[in-house]
């Protein structure tokens, strides 16, 4: 990537850590999901949300199944 020039904007990469990521793929495949199973109703899929919020002290992440279920992932400071 490229420096960004006084006033550009840059590019955001959101990442979540490996050990994090592993703990989100199995919640995913294990908590239990009304929806598991049943056919997709939307055009595009859409069943899992990933939020990534950066705040002015820290990144709060967390991921959102359709069904209401959510988890944290982490909180960087």
């Amino acid at each position: 990537m490229a420096k960004a020039k006084t006033g550009e904007t840059k590019d955001r990469v959101f990442t979540i850590p490996a050990d994090k990521a592993r703990s989100v793929d199995r919640w995913l495949k294990t908590h239990p999901c009304s929806l598991r199973g049943k056919p997709e109703k939307t055009a595009i899929g859409g069943r899992i949300t990933y939020t990534f919020t950066d705040t002015s002290i820290r990144q709060m992440q967390h991921v959102k199944w359709a069904c209401g279920g959510k988890v944290w992932i982490q909180y960087h400071y």
